[in-house]
């Protein structure tokens, strides 16, 4: 590629802002567009995990201060992966005994999202919805957005996620197809009441336990960043917003995992009711 192309990428997702970190460290214009007002509108998800062939892609792709922001921002590097029985009974375990201490084991979603942010404030445009594009005479493209604004480039990468607008026009028939599995997830600061509650092996990594019903858990302690193992949580910005969210929808699904891991013992129960609702 031209070291002169201008790249767009719609989607300022972790997808979306690696490509143009690495882009960018290569030399080449780009620019993120993205739907959400602002990059901390939705609490989305919590947990990615990196393996080494991440770690490599990290290296290659960011600055150092990028880099460093991530790793920073990461949970504590954990050496087991198990499932278990929603009598907490564990049914499978893989252990990775040989991790670096400088290697990136998982990040919070949204963490992960403002570390690739990092030296991209002129790059990256929020409150940008794409409603189409168009190939020009010269070969180019151009994208328009739904408040009458437009842009032109080389490439058009669409990073926009399960609901592409970029897909929807570049292949029509194509359609998502919905696998039917569903997780819940919740966030709880470890406190002195609440860890007392956590089986040693899920400070270890990355645990998940499953009924017969289908209704899966996921527990863990190591996506925490380091910098707020212990009185981290959600800011107070999010918890607010996550509350309204919350109490508009009932909070049904808390509701259901309640009732879902009832009979795992009081335990259990305690430590998913003491997580944010």
């Amino acid at each position: 590629m031209s070291s002169d192309a201008r790249i767009l990428i719609v989607g300022a997702g972790v997808g979306g802002l690696a490509l143009a970190q690495a882009l960018r460290r290569g030399g080449i214009d780009v620019t993120v567009y993205e739907q959400d007002p602002t990059p901390t509108i939705r609490n989305q998800g919590y947990r990615i995990h990196i393996d080494s062939n991440g770690n490599a892609a990290l290296r290659t792709c960011l600055s150092a201060e990028a880099l460093d922001l991530v790793r920073r921002s990461s949970g504590h590097n954990g050496d087991l992966f198990a499932a278990y029985t929603h009598h907490l009974d564990q049914v499978m375990v893989q252990t990775f005994p040989e991790i670096a201490d400088d290697d990136i084991t998982c990040v919070d979603r949204n963490a992960f999202r403002h570390a690739l942010l990092t030296g991209m404030a002129d790059d990256v445009h929020f409150g940008k919805r794409l409603s189409g594009y168009q190939l020009t005479d010269s070969g180019r493209v151009r994208v328009e957005f739904a408040d009458g604004g437009g842009d032109e480039g080389d490439v058009l990468v669409g990073a926009d996620g399960v609901g592409s607008a970029v897909r929807r026009q570049l292949l029509p028939d194509a359609t998502v197809r919905d696998l039917g599995l569903r997780c819940l997830y919740g966030r709880m600061t470890i406190t002195e009441t609440t860890e007392p509650l956590i089986p040693q092996d899920l400070h270890r990594g990355f645990s998940w336990g499953r009924r017969r019903r289908r209704v899966r858990r996921r527990v863990r302690t190591g996506a925490i960043p380091r910098t707020a193992r212990r009185d981290g949580g959600l800011s107070d910005d999010h918890a607010r917003r996550h509350a309204a969210t919350s109490r508009r929808r009932g909070c049904r699904p808390v509701r259901l995992l309640l009732r879902a891991v009832v009979e795992a013992g009081r335990r259990y129960h305690r430590l998913v009711a003491l997580g944010d609702p």
